[in-house]
């Protein structure tokens, strides 16, 4: 692997931990679209199945195809995705943002084996104006987006062919507002058969995942927080960070808000006075809020009195379908849930068809803590989308699976 930094490697499949550098040199940050790591979200969206979408993250696409095996005439295809970029420093000088997309040659739609195919098939990446999830997100209900800075996908050359795009002006927004950063829909400029764009997804192996390259303008960076991230356990916040050179540091001061607005400081932690990195933990007990959603940061009080902040954190209170993970998806027999409770239950399960129709159920025992179920369906499901539903903490939870 090549070193950019003196002792400071480039993470893959992570965001690059980055050192105050007492001689500034051009730097360069590698972030992947990792499925697994929290930091990448991706959804599929089609027009034949207008109100759901697909977050399984097989492929990243723009397509539009024939479909008539499930009934209908046409099949039109965007893809929604986003990067985390939060950990980068606000006061980053950027001098390019490079995305790169790797065709997926083992693509299931379009023509097997080509998956920039079709005369007709350049595309769109658009800038993303308001939030989405994966459970709310289809065809009928897509955010809006932004027009006049939409980048191009030239018509391929090929039918099996890497793109390369220059987004620096949405990093640029996104790393200076980080509110702003809803990431990308990808479309077809002309939504007309037979023309595919199918990248690989954060599922790829790793030299194949979607891709930002960030070069950062050369000076001085500035102390950077690392790895800031908290989880919730029995009512209470544990928050977690590193600094990477502490030298300039007086304290760290824990601000918390409840509106993402207006912060107030609860706890002043002593920073260490040295060079290598250094792990900071501490809690916020019994914590509760009006809406249930809780926002943390830091604030970095340097010797001289100046001073920093890091990101916003946001740590949800009440248990939702953003806390529990649905796996494998697509299911092909049985599939875990995987969560976290706060309370011991006995909660009915239903699985719900694409018209909310009840087609299973069955009860399972929920105990405080982690938990791993294995459902089972008692029917042999048809292929097709669905929805298990259950109770968790007196909330009801919704969370949708791709049965093949």
């Amino acid at each position: 692997m090549k070193k950019f930094l003196p002792k400071t490697l480039l993470a893959l499949c992570a965001f690059i931990p980055l050192l105050s550098l007492a001689n500034p040199v051009d730097t360069l940050i590698i972030v992947k679209g990792n499925a697994v790591d929290g930091k990448f979200s991706q959804i599929l969206i089609a027009s034949y199945n207008p109100n759901y979408g697909d977050p399984s993250q097989n492929q990243l696409m723009a397509e539009a195809w024939t479909c008539n095996y499930i009934g209908h005439p046409t099949c039109n295809y965007r893809a929604l995705f986003k990067f985390d970029l939060t950990d980068i420093p606000e006061s980053s000088i950027v001098d390019s943002v490079k995305l790169f997309l790797f065709a997926q040659t083992n693509n299931v739609e379009g023509l097997p084996g080509s998956p920039t195919y079709g005369d007709d098939n350049a595309s769109f990446l658009r800038k993303i104006l308001e939030p989405w999830d994966l459970l709310n997100t289809g065809w009928d209900n897509q955010p809006l987006v932004s027009y006049p800075d939409q980048k191009v996908l030239e018509q391929s050359t090929s039918t099996v062919q890497n793109y390369v795009i220059d987004i620096t002006d949405f990093a640029n927004d996104w790393i200076a507002h980080p509110e702003n950063n809803n990431g990308m829909l990808m479309k077809l400029a002309n939504e007309a058969f037979y023309n595919s764009m199918i990248f690989n997804s954060g599922k790829a192996a790793d030299d194949l995942k979607p891709t930002l390259k960030i070069y950062l303008k050369k000076g001085t960076l500035p102390v950077l927080i690392n790895n800031f991230s908290g989880n919730l356990v029995n009512g209470n916040v544990n928050l977690n960070w590193s600094v990477l050179d502490g030298t300039t540091l007086a304290n760290i001061i824990v601000e918390r808000s409840y509106d993402s607005r207006s912060f107030n400081g609860f706890v002043t932690i002593p920073a260490k006075d040295i060079t290598t990195e250094v792990k900071y933990t501490t809690t916020d007990y019994k914590v509760a809020a009006p809406d249930g959603k809780v926002y943390y940061r830091l604030k970095l009080v340097n010797k001289d009195g100046t001073y920093k902040y890091s990101s916003v954190l946001l740590i949800h209170l009440l248990q939702n379908s953003t806390g529990v993970l649905l796996m494998p998806n697509p299911v092909k027999e049985n599939f875990q849930l995987i969560f976290n409770a706060q309370n011991n239950s006995r909660s009915d399960f239903r699985i719900l068809n694409s018209l909310g129709e009840s087609v299973d159920k069955f009860t399972y025992q929920i105990e405080v803590g982690n938990n791993s179920i294995t459902v089972i369906p008692s029917k042999n499901l048809a292929p097709g989308l669905y929805i298990v539903q259950f109770t968790l903490d007196g909330h009801i939870i919704t969370k949708r699976f791709l049965k093949q």
